[in-house]
């Protein structure tokens, strides 16, 4: 069987105008993640960020989750957050690896952390995910 036979959900974006991605209600205002698939099913919302944005990231995945079975949070980190970044990897940021791991586990919702500049330290891994 093709794989396009077998994945038959539709993907939403906030830029196809022919569709809408569906908002969920909070803090008094629509909040929409940037795609989804299907209308109740994944929400991805992708972030260009740095230290700040990381806690506006993982706010919004918990505003998602109330309207979506399951969140992706796609966090591209700034070359200006670098040293967060080896930090998360080296383990320095265990608070932020417990809570982050524990929203995939409880809450289904799942990170990847990704640098927006060249690794060029051994063992850095390009992609930090949490999730199994």
């Amino acid at each position: 069987m093709s794989e396009k036979l077998r994945f038959n959900n539709k993907i939403i974006t906030q830029i196809d105008k022919t569709r809408k991605v569906e908002s969920v209600y909070c803090f008094g205002k629509n909040n929409r993640p940037d795609l989804t698939i299907d209308k109740d099913g994944i929400a991805i919302e992708i972030k260009f960020t740095s230290y700040e944005g990381l806690r506006e990231a993982i706010g919004q995945g918990f505003v998602y989750r109330v309207g979506y079975k399951f969140v992706f949070l796609l966090l591209i980190i700034d070359q200006k957050a670098k040293q967060l970044y080896e930090a998360i990897e080296n383990g320095k940021e265990k608070n932020l690896d417990d809570m982050l791991e524990s929203l995939a586990n409880d809450m289904k919702i799942f990170t990847y952390i990704v640098p927006a500049f060249v690794i060029k330290k051994p063992g850095i891994r390009k992609c930090i995910k949490y999730f199994k």
